[in-house]
């Protein structure tokens, strides 16, 4: 491939390195070039361009990537069309994300012009989630070197039986009996019994499986042996002790082994979740819990139960090697000797960010609005690096019309990407899968327009900053002058409200339902009222952000 300045006369079916914009000429990085396209850069006054010209042997940016990712697909894995030298890898299932990192590695160690990144192994993904994307760095690659890099994968069809996995995978979630006996002692609460099978149901819900049956015995190994020995059949037995396990001879392992079962592992290299407890009676996986199980914040217990939801076996070796990674978020009913923490009501709120960016532009004409240029990227870009900038728990883009074109935002900015199938039927379907896309740990959602390149990160703080439910502040809305604008932080509480929404009016109506949590707070600045919908309006920004 040639790479360089070439002049205008050279550039017929070149693709283009650079966008271009000349009067009222804007071309886009990839374009391949043609007559009327050279001609049209010429009555500009354009003399030259940089450019790639692709040879004899040389395999284009997308037909390499689409190789790639074909390569590397396995069972429960699909391969979108490629798109700017980029294909993606998409769940077909919810399930257990399987990667052969050895498989990956040998891929990636071919050339630097052909990488493929993954979501990480054993991940938790939904059907329709991203897990992977090839990328191709320059615009075309040696097909002797695509031949190479496909070669090092070994193509072998995963299963579940199979000793080892090959590729890129999803193993799906198959619904589980799952018993459920929680313990006793004088004085256990009635309440926190009831907590931790709410949590746990919950837990096992968004795996496909759910609770068949709920037992209680008394804290004791003769009880407990008792009634394990007399269960129903079932694929999984969860115990909840009101006590937490403390060594290999404690009530629960000990119960388990008069029952007949086998102890295969206790403890494991995650925090929260060290005292987890392996084994099996028979065929049935028994799960001895840990007490920050009965929080529905991420802990060891998920990557355990997760995979034998998915069919997968566990075994000691495979919570042996959880320890990179295993360091989890702050569990909240912990008690602390860690410093740093404030006092219960005074904790910093935990807030995910949502960039709603499935909108069809279509007043912008053939132009997506959010692909134009604004600084150094494109309007997307700037807002979903504006929003990584601000103390938020996590970010995600919420994509519907092209949300291929977004793949390469998403992938530079780290920011995964949910797609919403319903995206013609107005915002408030966006709106929606948003809400359910907010990871179980985060305290509430601030709902970001994508076409609003004004918004700032300090905005941001700020709302985040304000947001606190306990003294009736929990929805943030931005004010200037007694106007409302956007974006809004919706706290929890609020989260099952949105089920009600339809068609194109956002959220507007829940605010009026709700305004005795509103907390209206001053924002001295425009950004909140302004958003890009039409040609003049983008021309308009620009011109003001460059006086």
């Amino acid at each position: 491939m040639k790479f360089g300045s070439f002049s205008l006369g050279e550039c017929e079916g070149a693709i283009l390195a650079h966008s271009v914009s000349a009067d009222d000429i804007h071309f886009r990085k990839g374009l391949t070039l043609t007559r009327e396209h050279l001609d049209r850069l010429q009555s500009s006054g354009t003399e030259s361009l940089i450019v790639a010209i692709l040879e004899d042997g040389d395999i284009d940016e997308d037909t390499a990537a689409a190789t790639v990712a074909e390569a590397v697909a396995g069972q429960g894995v699909s391969v979108k069309p490629a798109f700017t030298g980029r294909a993606n890898l998409h769940a077909l299932n919810d399930g257990v994300l399987i990667v052969d990192s050895h498989e990956i590695n040998r891929l990636n160690s071919v050339d630097e012009a052909i990488t493929i990144a993954t979501m990480p192994n054993m991940a938790v993904v939904t059907k329709g989630q991203m897990v992977a994307t090839a990328k191709i760095i320059p615009f075309a690659v040696d097909g002797e070197v695509l031949e190479r890099a496909t070669g090092a994968c070994t193509r072998t069809a995963f299963s579940i039986a199979s000793p080892r996995i090959y590729g890129l995978s999803v193993a799906a979630f198959q619904p589980k009996k799952c018993r459920l006996v929680q313990t006793l002692l004088p004085g256990s609460k009635e309440s926190l019994r009831v907590k931790s099978r709410d949590v746990l149901a919950g837990r096992l819900q968004k795996l496909g499986s759910h609770i068949s049956s709920e037992n209680e015995c008394a804290h004791r190994v003769e009880a407990l042996a008792e009634e394990l020995a007399t269960l129903e059949p079932a694929d999984i037995i969860l115990i909840m002790g009101a006590s937490a396990i403390t060594d290999r001879r404690d009530v629960i392992p000990a119960a388990i082994e008069h029952a007949g079962g086998e102890i295969l592992h206790f403890g494991m290299p995650a925090d929260p979740g060290n005292l987890l407890l392996l084994a099996k009676i028979g065929r049935t996986w028994v799960l001895g819990l840990p007490s920050c199980a009965r929080s529905p914040k991420l802990n060891g217990t998920d990557y355990v139960l997760s995979r034998l939801c998915a069919g997968l076996d566990v075994s000691s070796a495979d919570i042996m090697t959880l320890g990179v990674g295993g360091l989890l978020s702050e569990y909240a009913g912990r008690p602390q000797p860690r410093a740093g923490r404030a006092a219960k009501g005074n904790t910093k709120p935990q807030i995910a960010v949502a960039i709603l960016a499935a909108g069809r532009s279509s007043r912008m004409g053939a132009e997506n609005k959010l692909l134009l240029p604004y600084q150094d990227t494109t309007m997307l870009g700037h807002v979903v690096s504006e929003v990584k900038k601000a103390n938020c728990h996590s970010v995600f883009m919420v994509v519907g019309e092209q949300s291929d074109s977004f793949t390469a935002i998403a992938a530079e900015q780290q920011v995964p990407m949910v797609h919403n199938a319903d995206y013609a039927s107005g915002m408030a379907s966006s709106v929606r899968a948003a809400i359910s896309h907010v990871p179980a740990s985060a305290d509430g959602v601030l709902i970001v327009l994508a076409d609003m390149p004004g918004i700032t990160a300090e905005i941001l703080d700020k709302m985040i900053a304000s947001f606190n439910r306990q003294e009736g502040k929990g929805i943030v809305v931005p004010t200037q002058g007694g106007k409302q604008g956007n974006p809004v932080l919706w706290g929890r509480d609020y989260f099952e409200q949105f089920d009600a929404l339809t068609g194109d009016k956002g959220a507007r109506a829940l605010l009026v339902a709700n305004q005795q949590d509103v907390f209206e707070l001053e924002i001295d600045h425009e950004a909140i009222f302004m958003d890009i919908d039409t040609m003049e309006a983008y021309r308009a920004f620009i011109e003001q952000t460059e006086l």
